[in-house]
Parts: structure tokens; sequence; C-alpha cells
């Protein structure tokens, strides 16, 4: 199914997933997309940020549902 990443500033990208991928499965496809590492990553959705090792499923994603991606900064 298809679900849209928001960063804080442009346009959301539609990124393709499975029901059954784990949350880092999916930063893993934004960190291939956008360059963003992993561990500078936290996905926000319906207020909730998502955990890794939980599952899309665990948490009632539905087709083009928006994810809120925060970029967390290193080195402060």
């Amino acid at each position: 199914m298809q679900v849209l990443i928001k960063k804080i500033i442009g346009n959301p990208v539609a990124y393709e997933i499975d029901n059954y991928d784990r949350v880092e499965d999916i930063k893993a496809k934004i960190q291939a997309q956008e360059g963003v590492p992993l561990n500078q990553q936290d996905l926000i959705y319906s207020g909730m940020r998502l955990i890794n090792g939980s599952t899309i499923q665990d948490y009632s994603l539905k087709r083009n549902d928006t994810i809120h991606l925060i970029i967390r900064m290193t080195g402060f």
C-alpha cells in the first residue's frame, strides 16, 4: 500500500509499504531516497512516535495515510 511521508518542509513523498514492514524498514526506504540516516529519523503517525521493531499493522495505518518525518540533528 502507499503511504505519504511528510517532512517539515516540502511536499509529501509517496512510499510503497507492506502491512508487515517494520518501522525500521520504512526508515531504510527513507534513507535510500532522502539520504537521512536511520538513527536521525523519528516517524510520527496520529500523534504517536513509531517504535522500531513494530510493524505497520501494529499502528493500523491505511492506504494514503500521512506519516511525519522528524529529522534529529546530531552534534549539538
